[in-house]
């Protein structure tokens, strides 16, 4: 699993086996959400997976913490976006035609600049290197062409292998991930570009 503060959290939040059909939706706060559900994936994008369940809303550094059920220590996450200026947020789990459990994942986290977006890029890079490096195998970073700045990060390899692909575009961070070979290295990319695309990129 690629289960991380911000990266992998909602597949984390269900459970590898559980169900999804009640996630939960953290109200809104004092944040903004408006326009996020147009920055993440929908369905088709990626393996013809679509959105699985209700979304998970974020109107505050606190209520997407809260909400993500983010292991370790959730203030201490909702204080650095805090100080990321953090605006909203908003996650879809996303699942194969007929499953009912998820298989990949979209978010999208708006900061209160460009600068800030890049900071929560390399912090959840940096974060995301560091907790698959202690599992079995050392992760393999891979270039995320047509996008600049973009990361892309697997562990495990074949039809076992969890990927990520995570950039900015402006104030805000995108990340895309799948589980257990459920998309292709070059499907998470194309659905990766199609998003920074759709932002302007």
């Amino acid at each position: 699993m690629l289960c991380g503060a911000l990266s992998g959290l909602l597949l984390c939040g269900c459970g590898a086996g559980g169900s999804s059909t009640s996630s939960t939706v953290a109200p809104s706060g004092a944040g903004t959400i408006a326009g996020l559900s147009s920055r993440v994936l929908a369905a088709g994008e990626l393996a013809r997976m679509a959105p699985l369940g209700a979304p998970l809303l974020g109107g505050s550094p606190q209520a997407w913490s809260d909400a993500a059920g983010l292991q370790g220590e959730p203030e201490a996450e909702a204080a650095r976006l805090r100080s990321l200026g953090f605006r909203g947020a908003f996650g879809e789990r996303l699942a194969a035609p007929g499953a009912s459990t998820p298989a990949a994942e979209s978010i999208v986290v708006r900061l209160g600049s460009a600068r800030q977006a890049l900071s929560q890029l390399a912090f959840e890079g940096g974060q995301e290197y560091h907790r698959d490096s202690a599992g079995a195998a050392t992760p393999t970073v891979f270039a995320v062409r047509g996008i600049p700045g973009a990361y892309g990060l697997q562990a495990g390899s074949g039809t076992l292998a969890d990927r990520t692909v995570a950039f900015t575009s402006g104030p805000y961070y995108y990340l895309v991930g799948a589980t257990a070979g459920s998309a292709s290295r070059g499907q998470l990319v194309a659905a990766a570009l199609g998003l920074y695309r759709r932002a302007g990129g």
